[in-house]
């Protein structure tokens, strides 16, 4: 090949990148292109015009034929995030998913894993946000390890995760809300409902009392209820505002941010199936209000 050739190719190659392809596709679009103009060499300016249009269409064609588009639109949405999921207490786990890996795991004070946890519920509620379209950043920061490498008390988690915050709002001036991600240590009878007749895990929404942005963060908390109870009667448990018992706690972090809030997704022996279904319930319920908040 000539270096014009080279040029044109490489520039495909660039372009391809930016929408992050599989290594398979990348590998067949270049060598389908290679074989397209290494062929007999035309010098006619219009032949290389021609030649260009082609490859442009080949490409094309092998992209929407490929499942890449799906993901252009999750490229663009991680890129300008609007929603911070963490958590504080990211080792807190569930019973039925724990069965032949922690003794005692059916005692709400033996439901922790450092894998298998409530991080894959903020997980999937990730997922189901960006679907819809709704930027998300999700911290998996394991501060319960942090806190052993530490040589620290539980109740220094949230000094931990505030840090971490701090950092995340910082280089992401764009977030406007933010959900720490718990579950509760309460029996299953308080914690799952029936919607559709199928079981799904309850939630629940709690402010701090104490922090300076209470008002505003018990408005949100509010909101997202009552859309609960609109969309998916039974589903939220409610708002519980808390005093702040222990110093350490930081106000749950809900200073820093006028649209925190903390949410308990089911309880320590509620499945994934139910947990994953509640996320799913929230995600819509999130992405309504974001709609409704947005200027037209």
């Amino acid at each position: 090949m000539n270096e014009n050739e080279k040029d044109i190719i490489q520039k495909l190659k660039k372009e391809s990148v930016k929408i992050n392809p599989r290594k398979e596709f990348s590998f067949e679009l270049e060598e389908r292109l290679t074989q397209r103009f290494s062929g007999k060499r035309r010098k006619n300016p219009f032949s290389i015009l021609l030649t260009c249009s082609l490859a442009s269409l080949l490409f094309f064609i092998l992209l929407i034929s490929s499942d890449i588009l799906p993901m252009l639109g999750q490229a663009t949405i991680t890129n300008d995030p609007e929603i911070l999921i963490y958590h504080t207490h990211n080792s807190e786990s569930f019973s039925p998913e724990l069965e032949g890996l922690v003794r005692g795991s059916d005692r709400p004070d033996n439901a922790f894993h450092d894998e298998v946890n409530v991080t894959k519920v903020g997980e999937f509620l990730r997922e189901q946000l960006e679907e819809k379209g709704v930027g998300v950043i999700h911290d998996k920061t394991n501060f319960q390890e942090q806190l052993v490498e530490m040589n620290l008390n539980y109740e220094h988690s949230y000094e931990l995760s505030r840090d971490m915050v701090n950092d995340i709002l910082s280089e992401n001036d764009q977030i406007k809300i933010m959900f720490d991600i718990h579950r509760d240590a309460i029996d299953k009878k308080y914690t799952t409902t029936m919607i559709d007749d199928k079981e799904v895990a309850r939630i629940v929404f709690t402010i701090s009392a104490d922090d300076p942005n209470c008002a505003d963060n018990r408005q949100f908390a509010e909101s997202l209820h009552e859309r609960a109870e609109e969309m998916y009667p039974g589903l939220s448990r409610g708002v519980l505002c808390k005093k702040n018992t222990l110093g350490n706690i930081e106000n749950y972090n809900q200073d820093l941010l006028d649209q925190s809030v903390l949410i308990e997704i089911g309880g320590y022996q509620n499945s994934f199936g139910e947990l994953n279904q509640a996320a799913e319930y929230l995600a819509e319920i999130v992405t309504e209000y974001l709609k409704e908040e947005k200027p037209s």
